[in-house]
């Protein structure tokens, strides 16, 4: 349960960068908004870029929220599947922003942070995982 503690600890770095300059002097709700508001023929590439680009934050956060919400309910422990799915989204929802768009990016310290965030909850929940499988064995 530590470890798993911790990879929300690190989701808030992943938080705090989307605040910060992302790239172009822009933090990450100015991306969103900026690949939303190109969007002139309606669900296109832009519009799924967008999206792409909030998931970053909103599935860090409902990570978060989901293990106050056990923790306040004083149940065991939040779902593994659940810190894996929103991280995964996160994740996954970050490079296929940061992929569709590579040729206009110059990247800047909040993805820095976001990347780090990643990383590093990425490793607690891993050594949370395989502490939690040990101890079914």
């Amino acid at each position: 349960m530590k470890f798993r503690i911790l990879s929300k600890c690190f989701l808030l770095l992943v938080v705090i960068g989307f605040f910060m300059p992302v790239s172009c002097n822009m933090n990450g709700f100015d991306i969103g908004n900026a690949f939303i508001g190109n969007n002139s023929s309606g669900i296109g590439l832009d519009m799924f870029i967008g999206i792409a680009v909030y998931l970053i934050f909103f599935a860090a956060i409902a990570s978060m929220i989901i293990s106050v919400i056990y923790i306040l309910a004083k149940k065991k422990n939040p779902p593994l599947t659940a810190d894996w799915i929103l991280l995964l989204v996160s994740i996954g929802s970050g490079l296929i922003a940061f992929f569709k768009s590579i040729d206009e990016v110059s990247l800047e310290y909040g993805a820095y942070f976001i990347l780090a965030g990643w990383i590093l909850s990425l490793l607690c929940l891993i050594i949370s995982s395989l502490k939690s499988r040990a101890k079914s064995k």
